[in-house]
């Protein structure tokens, strides 16, 4: 997805970056950013977030109260080994951080297969339900991420 956003946007910042594109604190954006929360130092001494959301919830609620942030495009592991139920764990995160009437558009995709025990129509309706864009990959994710990203008149980096 890092490299599909930097062919549409430009610069990306990210954790997984090297060069002045790497980010030094993944719980802090630049510009236009993708954060792996999922990366070796961001797990060290705490369960993955896959398996426990808490660290994506809380980052999630921290960029919905910067005014800076113009849109979250999020990613949701869904199978064996993953949390029971992601998406509404994420739906209610993100009526949390919307709850003072904030509108920032929240493009979802999911690594996984349909199959999996999670239930991908649930899914897909739970985030639909809480106002999330659910996009059937990476690639449509960042074609609905940059459209939206132009018709609020972000500028590229």
């Amino acid at each position: 997805m890092l490299a599909l956003l930097g062919d549409r946007l430009g610069p990306v910042h990210s954790d997984l970056a090297k060069g002045p594109l790497k980010l030094l604190d993944a719980f802090r954006s630049r510009r236009h950013a993708v954060n792996d929360l999922g990366e070796d130092a961001d797990t060290e001494g705490r369960v993955h977030p896959m398996i426990d959301p808490d660290t994506r919830n809380r980052r999630i609620l921290a960029e919905a109260a910067d005014p800076d942030t113009a849109l979250l495009l999020l990613d949701l592991v869904m199978g064996y080994g993953a949390h029971d139920d992601p998406a509404s764990d994420l739906a209610r995160t993100l009526e949390q951080g919307f709850a003072n009437g904030r509108s920032l558009p929240v493009i979802v995709t999911f690594c996984g297969t349909r199959g999996g025990p999670q239930g991908y129509g649930a899914q897909v309706a739970a985030l639909c339900a809480a106002g999330a864009l659910v996009a059937g990959s990476n690639a449509e994710a960042v074609c609905l991420a940059t459209r939206l990203l132009d018709a609020l008149d972000v500028q590229p980096a």
